[in-house]
């Protein structure tokens, strides 16, 4: 799409109830928790795993065992969306449920944020509306690029297995690591999937990082550090941009 040359029909919704789309193989049930799975923009009953959003209670019954199916969620608030015109270069997918997109110009959204502006929060993707828009309120800058309001903040790693941490696709931005006791010298690998915008943090203490920790990005795998001295304190802030991670990194004396 290309920028507006005459004023747009404003076409703006509000929501407390909306269908989403089950994935095939769930049951939602009247009252449950209703999540989005960040790999997939599907809705499922709240369960174990790493990558949900809570975003409401589902307003009924349905079963989707054999085939996916739409099922109305009871938002709990109102929530207003702006339908806007979706990139045809780097499109906002289906998938990307709750990601953010970008400005592309003063009608048309974007996945690809590379020297773009936050737009929003993606809650809906159609053929012919185009891209359902939350605003989200900018803090410090970056904050609008992640999903901190929504997602609960991890503080521990699971130990290094064979001196290697993976860590979860679509880990919660706003995360703050405790670096785990190593055996050897370690890494620690983030996910090649996760929401553009997410921010980590890490720290080690000096006492259980007794050998060196480097970081790096699952894709390649690609090193995002040198191999941090052993036993000293350290932090590292990793984000989340254009598909990829970059980190920085700082080392006591």
């Amino acid at each position: 799409m290309t920028a507006l040359v005459r004023e747009r029909m404003s076409n703006f919704e509000r929501w407390t109830y909306h269908l989403f789309n089950l994935a095939v193989g769930n049951k939602a049930l009247k009252n449950g928790m209703a999540c989005i799975d960040l790999s997939t923009g599907k809705c499922e009953p709240g369960h174990a795993e790493s990558d949900l959003v809570y975003i409401g209670k589902f307003a009924e019954t349905v079963d989707a065992s054999l085939a996916e199916t739409p099922v109305n969620v009871n938002l709990g608030m109102e929530i207003e969306v702006e339908w806007w015109a979706n990139d045809t270069i780097s499109p906002v997918l289906a998938a990307s449920l709750l990601s953010t997109a970008y400005i592309l110009d003063d009608q048309t959204v974007s996945a690809d944020g590379s020297g773009r502006s936050v737009a929003g929060r993606v809650w809906a993707v159609d053929t012919l509306k185009g891209v359902a828009i939350q605003k989200v309120a900018a803090s410090g800058g970056g904050s609008a690029g992640s999903l901190d309001s929504l997602e609960g903040v991890p503080t521990a790693l699971s130990a290094f297995s064979s001196n290697n941490i993976n860590l979860p696709d679509n880990p919660n931005s706003g995360a703050v690591y405790a670096v785990p006791a190593t055996a050897a010298a370690s890494t620690i690998t983030l996910p090649a999937t996760a929401v553009d915008g997410t921010i980590l943090y890490f720290a080690a203490d000096g006492a259980l990082n007794a050998h060196t920790v480097q970081y790096r990005d699952a894709t390649g795998p690609v090193l995002l550090t040198s191999a941090l001295t052993a036993s000293k304190r350290h932090s590292v802030i990793a984000t989340r941009k254009g598909a990829i991670w970059v980190a920085t990194y700082t080392v006591s004396p």
